[in-house]
């Protein structure tokens, strides 16, 4: 298993995957702006979102994106 995943949230949903183009591909189909996170952390780990953000130890950032 992988020690980390890729978190996105949108207006619409959120969405979780440990391969960054597979993301980021869904993530663009849905045609809203978003931002992603890189998550330390297991995909099937329990942790609580807050204002949109994961609350993991070490997760970082990465930025906002705009649908391709």
């Amino acid at each position: 298993m992988e020690k980390f995943h890729f978190y996105a949230t949108s207006v619409a949903e959120f969405h979780v995957d440990a391969d960054l183009k597979r993301l980021l591909k869904f993530m663009d189909k849905q045609g809203f702006e978003y931002s992603l996170w890189y998550v330390p952390a297991d995909i099937n780990s329990n942790y609580e979102i807050e204002g949109y953000k994961p609350k993991v130890k070490g997760a970082v950032f990465l930025g906002k994106f705009q649908p391709k």
